[in-house]
């Protein structure tokens, strides 16, 4: 597909533009593609959320986590490692993974297509927010044909991270199961319930 690039404040990645039409009828399987409704609601009140950072560097868990808490959510998990958020994901419910792409034994696209694939023990449509210090183009094309809903360039300020997870949340994705992907709508106009009232001018993750 053609790529649309854009820059944005506050260090935000290039992303991807839209994908071409699917062509399948919402919940129905069509030529082996399957659109579904996002298995989580919209909220805005993020207060009570259980966010799982995945990161070598606890250096950087902690700072996430700090700047997270400044905006009322203090539900966390930790990992530093893939392996150690298998584990984690195993033995807890999250409702949203922050990862690094960047790991010793695994990276986070690596990670985020088994996450996809049903592989770690996370629902396969957990939303995933993906942080990297290099904002590559092709890195952002991986990291969105993987599965994450967004992708965040380091150093990030907690404004720019508290504006993709409120979009998570605010308007889930339909979810999408084809040959070749399996993870959030990556049409931005099908992205929740607008009914027309809000548009973006930018294509999203």
């Amino acid at each position: 597909p053609s790529m649309d690039i854009y820059e944005k404040t506050e260090k935000l990645a290039p992303v991807m533009g839209p994908s071409a039409t699917l062509g399948s009828t919402e919940g129905v399987a069509k030529e082996g593609v399957l659109i579904t409704p996002s298995s989580y609601v919209p909220r805005e009140n993020l207060n009570d959320l259980r966010i799982l950072i995945v990161d070598d560097n606890r250096f950087q868990r902690s700072v996430t986590k700090s700047a997270l808490s400044v905006k009322g959510i203090f539900g966390f998990g930790e990992a530093n490692s893939a392996r150690a958020a298998v584990d984690s994901l195993r033995e807890n419910t999250f409702d949203l993974i922050v990862i690094d792409n960047n790991m010793p034994d695994e990276t986070g696209i690596e990670f985020t297509r088994r996450i996809r694939q049903g592989e770690t023990g996370a629902n396969v449509e957990i939303p995933v927010i993906m942080v990297s210090s290099s904002g590559e183009a092709s890195m952002v094309a991986e990291a969105r044909n993987a599965g994450v809903h967004e992708f965040v360039l380091k150093p990030f300020s907690v404004t720019t991270l508290m504006e993709r997870i409120r979009t998570t949340f605010k308007y889930p994705r339909k979810f999408i199961r084809a040959p070749g992907y399996v993870g959030p709508d990556r049409r931005w106009r099908d992205v929740g319930s607008f009914n027309g009232v809000e548009r973006r001018t930018r294509p999203d993750v």
